[in-house]
């Protein structure tokens, strides 16, 4: 920090001391608005409740948009087979009705939390209640301890009502309606979609089952929802039977740190502090947008790192392709048909190495317009932004100044964030959307790219290769090592990269994140929902699931 800002802030201090030192009118506001303020974030931080009971409501919300959604997904099957067809209007019929009571609840899929407003009624009534009583210690004049004291009754009181759920109409109507909801699904779960899935299993048709993967999504959608919901009404219930114990929040000296310390009439604005205060604050709203730089570094890297794998594996299959022999077809163990398989084999590596290349230079340049419109259109200070962090770091610098030239940058670190609270939400947001566009970006490039070119090499292996392995022919048995080598190669390149394949063992539960049942069948030997076997294998990097492993399942 320059000179400049202490020098000016001294001679403003020492004018606003020889003004008045007595307690003014606006002072005392400001001690007003301080102890309200407070009043309102510690009943937010030490309520038992806090702010969980607010997920009732989006938890009901967040329901009422899956079973939207379900039905959209519904109206869009064409299903045949009857008693599917029946199943699955019975459950459309159910979800139908819970939307009309979430609607006659007052639940909407967007919009303001009533219970948000609830809580805000709360703060409100205490709020004012506070201000009533510190407005009558007006002419007190050792007034902090008794304002204190009544912020800590008022404090009790407002920590009382929040965490009496039971008085609170809105909050206990809507816990009582999610406890409900969560029963109802899991009937639905346990009765209609079983039945359903049952009735799925039994009508599959080998000619046309195009409509049955997006049934079990549907059905997989309505389990992940219950599992969901559980978790939520578990934690409430913890909550609410927690015993509250009554907290002042904080003490004394806490408090009186937070009250403005200058009781003095400030002289007029014009003076040059504020000028040189605001433009230190110039310099910082720049210091802001340091973060994009670093976020650009990190998408290339995203990109950059997939880019690589997928050059790595166009290189296993080059390698692969250099290294299969030629055999010659007047070998005296020459077999015509394991000939045809290695050509129609070599052919395909081919297909795949012109295939990838073309995919590659394809992300490479989408990837690069990515980072262009990210650089062009990224976010900048607004005057508004500078007016209220103006505002605000000139309020903080006047209720708690730094104490000497050495404490001006902390003072700043402290402030800057909340000074500029809009900008640094903005570039935030714009960040955090840009990084998911680049990372569905690169999903979807590891999933319809590099992972089915390393899914459909994986059905050579069992279709194909399998047919030279043990040949008498040692060029088809030399060449079958080289392809099985080959894919070794590829599962340690996405090992490398963090992506894991999911191969289900038989008798292993069937997953719903992990598995997709391609078809299920009565198996001696086997439980109803065990995997019986594996037909694909699926991929997760790290948790995430990219492709989940095809199965055939018992029923």
């Amino acid at each position: 920090m320059s000179y400049t800002l202490w020098a000016a802030w001294q001679d403003f201090n020492q004018i606003a001391k020889e003004n008045d030192e007595k307690r003014t009118n606006e002072i005392f506001a400001q001690v007003k608005q301080a102890a309200c303020k407070e009043l309102v974030r510690s009943a937010a931080r030490f309520a038992r409740l806090g702010k969980y009971d607010e997920y009732v409501y989006a938890g009901l919300s967040l329901l009422m948009g899956i079973y939207s959604h379900v039905l959209e997904e519904v109206n869009d099957i064409q299903q045949q087979d009857a008693t599917v067809k029946v199943l699955l209007d019975g459950v459309c019929e159910v979800l139908v009705s819970r939307l009309k009571e979430f609607e006659d609840a007052g639940v909407k899929a967007k919009g303001s939390n009533p219970i948000s407003k609830e809580k805000g009624k709360i703060f409100g009534r205490n709020a004012k209640e506070l201000s009533r009583r510190i407005n009558s210690e007006r002419e007190n004049p050792n007034y902090l301890p008794i304002i204190f004291t009544h912020f800590a009754e008022c404090l009790s009181s407002c920590l009382a009502e929040l965490d009496d759920l039971p008085t609170r109409k809105i909050t206990s109507m809507y816990m009582q309606l999610m406890q409900r909801e969560w029963e109802e699904l899991g009937n639905i779960i346990k009765v209609q979609v079983l039945a359903l899935e049952n009735a799925i299993a039994e009508s599959v048709d080998p000619a046309d089952t195009s409509e049955f993967p997006t049934l079990h999504r549907i059905l997989n959608t309505l389990r992940e929802a219950y599992q969901h919901t559980g978790p939520i009404i578990a934690e409430l219930q913890k909550l609410l039977s927690a015993t509250p114990v009554p907290h002042v929040g904080i003490t004394f000296e806490e408090f009186a740190a937070l009250m403005p310390v200058i009781e003095a009439t400030e002289p007029e604005q014009t003076h040059p502090f504020f000028q040189a205060l605001d433009n230190q604050l110039v310099t910082i709203s720049h210091q802001l947008k340091s973060d994009l730089p670093a976020a650009v570094c990190q998408m290339q890297c995203i990109i950059n790192t997939d880019k690589q794998l997928a050059d790595d594996i166009v290189q296993a299959f080059s390698t692969l392709k250099a290294a299969l022999p030629l055999p010659d077809p007047q070998h005296e163990n020459a077999d015509e048909t394991q000939l045809a398989i290695l050509g129609g084999i070599i052919e395909t590596i081919d297909i795949k190495i012109e295939s990838m290349q073309d995919s590659i230079k394809t992300f490479d340049e989408e990837g690069a317009d990515l980072l262009r419109r990210f650089t062009e259109e990224k976010p900048l200070p607004s005057d508004s932004d500078i007016s209220a962090a103006q505002e605000f770091v000139r309020t903080a610098w006047l209720n708690s100044p730094p104490e000497s030239e050495n404490d001006i940058d902390a003072f700043f670190a402290t402030t800057q964030e909340d000074a500029f609270a809009n900008l640094a939400t903005r570039i935030g947001k714009y960040i955090a959307s840009s990084m998911d566009k680049v990372k569905k970006f690169a999903f979807r490039f590891k999933k319809e790219t590099l992972l089915y070119e390393v899914c459909t090499y994986e059905e050579i292996l069992t279709h194909s290769v399998s047919r030279l392995r043990g040949s008498n022919w040692e060029d088809m048995a030399n060449a079958a090592i080289l392809l099985d080598d080959a894919y070794n190669v590829l599962e340690t390149l996405l090992k490398e990269n963090n992506i894991t394949a999911i191969r289900p063992a038989a008798h292993e539960p069937f997953n719903a994140f992990e598995h997709d049942v391609l078809m299920a069948e009565k198996t001696e030997g086997f439980s109803k929902g065990e995997i019986v076997k594996i037909i694909n294998t699926g991929y997760k990097q790290d948790e995430t699931v990219i492709l989940r492993a095809n199965v055939i399942a018992a029923r």
